[in-house]
């Protein structure tokens, strides 16, 4: 995951301790762990808009997922790979420098979400669906697909 911070914690020799970034890492985690809900904004600089579509830039569909697969995973204190898409639905584009809000309805092994753009007086739904846990067998049959 990407994690913007202030500083990064180098140490009197000017090298950067893995155990340091790992302690940055797990605060990050624990924080998203807390909350149901989440917001984020895009700012228009971000690199994904220079080839998503030049002109007409759009944040894709696959990063809103990977944000939404990232969240579900810290709450529920997994790795994202044993997550498993069980359905999407993207009904309003993202635009650069909208601010979005990400809801949870987690369950024991699903999590419905619903992510919502900030539009003045609406706030329309980006995308919504649901996420599970992969069953061990499932999980198993994946990282055998791409060994």
């Amino acid at each position: 995951p990407l994690i913007l911070v202030e500083n990064l914690p180098y140490n009197a020799t000017g090298k950067l301790p893995q155990i340091a970034l790992q302690a940055i890492l797990d605060q990050h985690l624990a924080a998203l762990a807390s909350k149901d809900q989440t917001s984020w904004r895009i700012p228009a600089d971000h690199p994904v808009f220079a080839g998503h579509f030049p002109g007409h830039p759009l944040v894709p569909g696959a990063l809103l997922l990977d944000w939404v697969v990232e969240r579900v995973a810290a709450h529920w204190q997994v790795a994202s790979a044993g997550l498993r898409i069980e359905q999407a639905k993207f009904t309003h584009p993202v635009l650069p420098d909208a601010r979005v809000t990400l809801d949870l309805k987690p369950e024991a092994d699903r999590c419905q979400f619903t992510l919502h753009l900030h539009a003045g007086e609406t706030n329309p739904v980006a995308v919504s669906g649901v996420l599970s846990r992969q069953k061990n067998d499932e999980a198993g049959d994946t990282e055998a697909r791409h060994a």
